[in-house]
């Protein structure tokens, strides 16, 4: 079986909500060969918003050394953001560890036309946890506790890089574990 790569993409947001409330500020995309279970970092862009003084406070900003003033600084807008993800990866197939979320609550508002892949997050949780959803932290420990991806101290760092290269390598350790995960990538991804 030959399989084509498959791209984790991980978003750093103002919020939960999604857009318009919240607003993208990071976005990174690691390409994933799950044939060699390889993870290579591959797009990274701070994203220029105008935010809102609360948003301004928002976790990612409290908790990662992501700043408001990295934001309106960025010479990345959403829009040179969707039409990079457009020129960049045609009829290439998208996945993250919380489809629902990177993409319904906000990639998909954004026009660009993608095509997906199962979500790794829905995928562990019925495999491993009993169709309950659980943390990427909590997936990363279980699957990956030699740290493949070299997070400091193991622990995920909240930022959308290093987040998608994390996500990738639950993914690529799912991919081999399981053979009902396997089978469902393989269906997507086989050239």
């Amino acid at each position: 079986m030959m399989l084509q790569p498959i791209y984790v993409l991980d978003l750093e947001t103002t919020g939960l909500v999604g857009e318009p409330v919240d607003k993208a500020v990071e976005i990174g995309i690691a390409r994933v060969d799950l044939e060699r279970g390889r993870v290579y970092p591959e797009y990274s862009r701070i994203i220029n918003q105008d935010l809102t003084p609360a948003q301004q406070e928002s976790w990612v900003f409290e908790h990662t050394d992501l700043t408001p003033l990295d934001v309106s600084n960025s010479p990345h807008s959403q829009f040179r953001v969707a039409m990079e993800l457009s020129l960049f990866y045609p009829n290439c197939y998208f996945t993250s560890y919380n489809r629902v979320f990177d993409f319904g609550k906000f990639v998909d508002h954004w026009n660009v036309p993608l095509r997906y892949a199962p979500c790794i997050k829905v995928l562990c949780a019925d495999e491993w946890n009993n169709g309950e959803w659980f943390k990427a932290q909590e997936a990363y420990d279980l699957l990956c506790p030699d740290n493949p991806a070299g997070l400091k101290d193991g622990i995920e760092a909240h930022r959308a890089l290093s987040d998608a290269v994390m996500e990738g390598y639950i993914l690529c350790r799912a991919f081999d574990a399981s053979e009902s995960i396997r089978e469902q990538y393989a269906e997507v991804l086989e050239v």
